[in-house]
C-alpha cells in the first residue's frame, strides 16, 4: 500500500509489481508498476460495522472493493448492495520483521566484533 496523493493510496504487490485497479463495471484488474492513474487511486473509509474495519473506495468510480465467497475481487456500489456487509469490509495487519533471538543476537554480536577486529588489525598486518 503506497499512499500517492493526500488521502488516496495504491494498492501495489511488491511480488508482483502490480497496482490493483478498477473499472466503472466492477472490474478489478492490475497493471504493471508505472504511473500510477486516477483508475489506481484508491482511498479507505471508516466502517460502521466495527471500529477495526475500512472500506477500500475507487477514487474514480466511488465503487467498494469486495471480495466474493468464490474468492473473486470486484466492485459495488454501495454497501448494501453486499450480503454479508462484512464482504466489503477489510482490515489491515501489520507485517513486522522476525523477532531476534538471543542466539541470533549473538551470532550477530560475534560477527560484528570479528569484523570489526579485522578491519582494526589489517594495517598491522602489513607491517
Amino acid at each position: 500500500m503506497k499512499q500517492e496523493k493526500i488521502g488516496f493510496i495504491s494498492l501495489h504487490s511488491n511480488v508482483h509489481g502490480r497496482n490493483l485497479g478498477s473499472d466503472s463495471d466492477g472490474r478489478v484488474y492490475n497493471i504493471i508498476n508505472g504511473k500510477i492513474e486516477e483508475e489506481e487511486l484508491w482511498k479507505l473509509e471508516e466502517s460502521c460495522e466495527n471500529d477495526v474495519s475500512l472500506y477500500i473506495v475507487s477514487v474514480k468510480h466511488r465503487r467498494y472493493l469486495y471480495l466474493s465467497c468464490d474468492g473473486i475481487l470486484s466492485t459495488v456500489h454501495s454497501v448494501q448492495s453486499v450480503v454479508p456487509d462484512l464482504a466489503t469490509a477489510w482490515t489491515f495487519k501489520p507485517c513486522m520483521p522476525e523477532t531476534i533471538t538471543g542466539d541470533k543476537m549473538r551470532n550477530v554480536t560475534i560477527g560484528g566484533s570479528l569484523a570489526l577486529m579485522s578491519v582494526v588489525a589489517a594495517p598491522f598486518t602489513v607491517l
